[in-house]
């Protein structure tokens, strides 16, 4: 890569190159993912993102817990139709 940069110069290193080879190397070598190198503004942004992330987890989490917790209504229909079926005096022969 030192050689190709010393060839095309300026061309060579783009934003977008820089991500390419980014996701290349977390997608073939995870592991060294905690060897990459970040400049200090580059590690904020990182960290801040990384951050809003989990919160954002952390809602859809809550949004999907309080979604499946039953309700008072669903309980109650729940016990109605129970004891309907466990009722002895009601059962049908």
């Amino acid at each position: 890569m030192y050689l190709m940069k010393l060839r095309f110069r300026d061309t060579f290193h783009t934003d977008a190159g820089a991500v390419w080879r980014h996701l290349m190397v977390l997608a073939m070598f995870p592991w060294l993912a905690k060897y990459r190198v970040f400049d200090s503004e580059r590690l904020a942004e990182a960290k801040h993102a990384l951050l809003l992330q989990q919160q954002q987890q952390a809602q859809q989490a809550k949004k999907r817990q309080e979604q499946s917790r039953p309700t008072i209504a669903t309980a109650k229909k729940y016990f109605r139709s129970a004891k309907r079926v466990l009722d002895p005096t009601k059962r049908k022969r």
